[in-house]
């Protein structure tokens, strides 16, 4: 209980001393004001045009972008948050449509590289899906979802920005490889945080069925804006 307290006392202090301000406009409102985030009350959406269903929630616009990055490379815990929300719910909408119920069920994030590894000083998607794992079974309790690490990559990867999706799905050919001694007969969801072209993600793909594995779907936070328009 005397934790607790100090706990409490500590948070207050905090906010009293660094007041809350919006990521994108600075006004002193909240992390994201209810402007800024208007996209973030999207609901989950398919995104079509892949060969397995592919959920996303957010428009990948510039104030997505300072999200992700916020998250990806300043590890700011309420940009985390917004992601883990978003995959939340995006991992729910997905389960819906197919009717999964009494099934294990595991969440596959897309690998990183070594590099990108040690410049953050974690695997990022990793780090987000075991996140979104403890918030699922706090909503959802009676799932039997679990996180898996079964992808790795196995070349050294160009910077994926600037390039065009047919040089995206180059880079990409070959640079995952599903873990051989894995052998779950699991519902498998691959976990990424953003999908612009689907290079990373039919690549994923393309390695655990390579192994016979189920790939029941896909799940990330943000879309680009044109996969998000298309239905």
């Amino acid at each position: 209980m005397f934790t607790n307290a100090v706990k409490s006392i500590h948070r207050g202090i905090t906010s009293l001393a660094f007041e809350e301000v919006c990521l994108i406009c600075d006004c002193k409102k909240e992390f994201l004001c209810n402007e800024c985030g208007k996209n973030w009350l999207h609901k989950a959406k398919l995104i079509k045009g892949e060969a397995f269903p592919v959920y996303s929630k957010v428009p990948y616009d510039e104030v997505a972008a300072k999200v992700v990055l916020s998250a990806k490379e300043s590890g700011l815990k309420q940009a985390k948050n917004l992601l883990v929300s978003a995959l939340v719910e995006t991992t729910l909408e997905l389960l819906k449509s197919i009717e999964i119920e009494e099934e294990r069920i595991e969440l596959v994030p897309i690998p990183s590289s070594r590099t990108s590894q040690m410049r953050r000083g974690e695997d990022f998607i990793y780090q987000l899906t075991k996140l979104t794992h403890s918030k699922l079974i706090s909503v959802a309790p009676l799932l039997d979802i679990h996180v898996k690490r079964i992808l790795r990559v196995t070349k050294k990867l160009r910077d994926q920005s600037g390039l065009s999706e047919h040089e995206r799905d180059l880079n990409l050919t070959g640079a995952f490889h599903a873990d051989s001694k894995y052998r779950n007969t699991s519902q498998l969801i691959i976990v990424d945080d953003v999908i612009t072209t689907g290079s990373t993600l039919r690549e994923a793909y393309r390695a655990l069925k390579e192994r016979n594995l189920t790939v029941i779907g896909a799940v990330t936070t943000c879309a680009s804006q044109r996969r998000l328009l298309i239905r």
